[in-house]
């Protein structure tokens, strides 16, 4: 049988997260995770992930959680209730800071707008490094070569309300990734 010890020796191998470091006192100040499936789904991995967030938000370690995912459970610290005065949105980033620990910084994220820039917390005495989420998200799927990859003639695999279709309908005929309909006059 397999402890949490060995799923989070696992987890850590395939899952997506940035540690800065600050190596003149070599210890960890903030981490970037970025949240996939299995952090949002019941079972183990979840589990494991949970357990992790409550240890970094228990030590002196800042923690920025990055959910781009419309499906699956409530996963990032800040509690669901909280973000009640944002919605609505379909991800979320999450900005807690070990010396304000009742007090997280919210970003929601909306189809329809650019994503946001985010502010990085390093060591209280440090100013914030600001990371422009739409800059990363471009250059890796310019990088990555995902428009060879990504048949936008397709609905898109996740449920979308009837004004995000239409924004997304519009948005894919303005770039030539979808036809238009030709309007034929009589």
């Amino acid at each position: 049988s397999r402890g949490l010890g060995d799923v989070y020796k696992r987890q850590e191998r395939h899952q997506a997260f940035i540690k800065i470091i600050d190596r003149t006192r070599e210890r960890l100040v903030t981490v970037i995770e970025l949240l996939s499936p299995s952090n949002k789904r019941s079972g183990e991995w979840r589990s494991a992930y949970l357990q992790k967030q409550m240890s970094y938000m228990e030590s002196s370690v800042n923690l920025v959680e990055i959910d781009f995912l419309r499906q699956g459970q409530h996963t990032v610290a800040v509690p669901d209730y909280a973000l009640e005065r944002v919605k609505p949105f379909y991800g979320i980033v999450s900005v807690w800071r070990f010396h304000m620990r009742h007090r997280f910084e919210v970003y929601p994220i909306r189809l329809q707008q650019r994503l946001p820039r985010i502010a990085v917390p390093l060591l209280p005495e440090d100013k914030d490094v600001v990371l422009d989420l739409q800059w990363v998200f471009n250059r890796c799927y310019d990088l990555g070569r995902y428009g060879l990859d990504i048949d936008y003639s397709q609905p898109p695999p996740v449920p979308l309300t009837g004004e995000e279709q239409a924004w997304i309908d519009k948005l894919l005929k303005e770039k030539g990734l979808r036809p238009s309909e030709e309007r034929r006059d009589g």
